[in-house]
C-alpha cells in the first residue's frame, strides 16, 4: 500500500515485526553464547532503528496535527496492526505532550539563589503562626520541595547505613555491553 511518499508499507507491517520476533523468542535455547552475543548486538542495533522510524512517525502525526490546528488532542482512523481478530479500523486518539529537556544546569548556582531567597525574610514567615523560620530549617525546607532528593547509596552504605533498612524491596538487575 503507497502512502504517498516513497516509503513502502506493507499491508500488514504488524505482522512483519512481531512474526521473526516471535520466530526468534522460540529459538533462545539453541543458540549458542556466540550467536546469542552476536543476535544481542544486532537486536540492540534494531531497537535503536525502530526507535527512529517511531520518531519519524510520530513527528508527522504532530505535523498533521499542527496543520489541522489541534495543539492538544486528535482523532486518527487507522487500521489495528496488534489484534487480528479485529475485523475493522480504530480511531487512534493522540494527546500532544510537551516535555522541556533542560541540560548543563548549574546545580551549585541553583543551590546559591535558594540559599540567597532562603535568607529573605519575607520568605522565612510562617504564614499560619507568624513566626519566623531560622535560615537553616527554611532553605532545607526549600530545598527538599524545589529538588528530587535521591539516595546515593554507596554514600549512605560508607556511612553506614544499609538499604535494605529503607527499602521495601531490593532486587538486581544483570546487564551486559556487547563489544566486536
Amino acid at each position: 500500500m503507497e502512502t504517498g511518499t516513497d516509503i513502502r508499507w506493507t499491508d500488514d507491517p504488524a505482522h512483519d515485526l512481531t512474526d521473526p520476533i516471535h520466530r526468534l523468542s522460540d529459538r533462545v535455547d539453541d543458540y549458542d553464547c556466540g550467536h546469542a552475543a552476536a543476535l544481542v548486538k544486532l537486536l540492540k542495533d534494531r531497537e535503536r532503528d525502530l526507535a527512529l522510524i517511531r520518531r519519524q512517525l510520530e513527528t508527522r502525526i504532530l505535523q498533521e496535527m499542527k496543520r489541522q490546528g489541534a495543539d492538544k488532542m486528535a482523532t486518527f482512523p487507522g487500521p489495528v496492526y496488534d489484534d487480528p481478530t479485529s475485523d475493522g479500523g480504530f480511531t487512534y486518539v493522540i494527546s500532544r505532550r510537551v516535555a522541556k529537556r533542560r541540560a548543563k544546569v548549574d546545580g551549585a548556582g541553583l543551590i546559591r539563589a535558594v540559599k540567597a531567597l532562603a535568607s529573605d525574610e519575607r520568605m522565612r514567615v510562617n504564614k499560619a503562626t507568624g513566626e519566623v523560620i531560622p535560615v537553616d530549617t527554611q532553605t532545607l525546607e526549600m530545598v527538599e520541595t524545589a529538588f528530587r532528593l535521591e539516595p546515593r547509596w554507596s554514600v549512605l552504605a560508607g556511612w553506614g547505613i544499609e538499604d535494605n533498612d529503607y527499602c521495601g524491596d531490593t532486587s538486581y538487575n544483570e546487564t551486559m555491553k556487547v563489544e566486536t
